[in-house]
């Protein structure tokens, strides 16, 4: 079974074992509909959720069994998963990141550009990182730059902006 990460345990928040946790998703409301998670401890884990709260960009959750900070140290720094198959739908034309790592990226001429190796979140939009041998090509996640993505196929097109090859090209 495949498994999504959604959080990673930072400290243990207080001495009743409460745990501060990195919010890995973008749905962190997910956190109160969830009885369970997952990590790997000594094997895959299950993790029973008794408290939940949002604070801020962190959530803070109380695991049953675990009463003290001593109890949740071995958790500290653990992703916290879920079956992929809890996965939040989402809607047409969006896709989970970790669905588009690895797609083979082409332009709309068909020219292979490149693998797609990461996604940075930026605040005015993403940029897919399109890589091939030493090149790295920066692509704005824009309708008018992505024309088609075919996850099952595991390929994207894109109509690059001019300048955006010559962008790519010191990726030293």
């Amino acid at each position: 079974m495949d498994y999504l990460a959604v959080g990673k345990v930072l400290k243990p928040q207080g001495i009743k074992g409460e745990l501060k946790v990195e919010i890995l998703t973008s749905f962190p409301e997910r956190f109160f509909e969830l009885e369970r998670v997952f990590t790997e401890l000594s094997g895959l884990e299950e993790l029973e959720i008794s408290e939940v709260r949002l604070q801020q960009n962190f959530v803070y959750l109380k695991i049953k069994g675990i009463e003290s900070i001593e109890d949740a140290g071995p958790l500290r720094g653990k992703l916290l998963k879920i079956p992929a198959s809890w996965r939040k739908k989402l809607p047409r034309g969006e896709y989970y990141i970790y669905e588009l790592i690895g797609l083979s990226v082409f332009s709309t001429s068909g020219e292979y550009l490149g693998k797609l190796t990461e996604v940075l979140s930026l605040p005015g939009n993403d940029v897919y990182m399109v890589e091939k041998e030493e090149q790295e090509i920066p692509v704005p996640a824009l309708k008018k730059v992505v024309k088609k993505v075919d996850i099952s196929g595991r390929r994207m097109e894109v109509e690059l902006l001019p300048g955006l090859r010559e962008a790519g090209k010191n990726a030293d």
